[in-house]
């Protein structure tokens, strides 16, 4: 499988969330284009850790992650995604 990749702007709109992404988390590149990233990812408690990640990353807390945390698709599957 491809790299999924997604990208968010400067004020937490998500930009780019291509095909592996939208196969490996579950979701639709048209529902998360343009959508916040706090509305496409947040409130879920099972994704804390992915939450958190993301949070680092926009606020600059960490210039580079590279870890692996579980992420919870929308149908329940839970997955291994590594972050880098």
């Amino acid at each position: 499988m491809d790299n999924g990749v997604l990208t968010i702007d400067f004020q937490g709109k998500i930009s780019t969330f291509n095909r592996a992404a939208e196969e490996m988390m579950g979701l639709n590149k048209e529902d998360v284009i343009g959508a916040y990233m706090n509305d496409v990812f947040f409130g879920d408690s099972a994704n804390e850790s992915f939450s958190d990640v993301l949070i680092d990353l926009v606020m600059g807390e960490q210039k580079k992650i590279t870890s692996e945390i579980e992420y919870t698709k929308p149908d329940g599957i839970k997955i291994p995604l590594g972050i880098n």
